[in-house]
């Protein structure tokens, strides 16, 4: 969830986030990008390994108090 590193997970992380896609994933790497990679934590998939629209809609529902991101 925290994509940026500042230690909060807020809108923020929405425009980093959006910003790694537009790139094609080049932007986030490292412990970034396994934050960002909201989808597969939250659904225990290691075979998930892109970050993508999906998890993009999870931090907003997570933002929009609808959904809990497990850690």
């Amino acid at each position: 969830g925290d994509v940026n590193g500042d230690g909060s997970i807020d809108v923020v992380d929405i425009a980093v986030l959006r910003k790694d896609l537009k790139s094609g994933g080049k932007n986030l790497s490292g412990i970034y990008k396994t934050a960002g990679n909201l989808a597969a934590h939250n659904n225990n998939d290691s075979s998930d390994d892109a970050i993508d629209v999906v998890d993009l809609a999870v931090l907003r529902k997570y933002l929009m108090g609808s959904l809990d991101i497990r850690q």
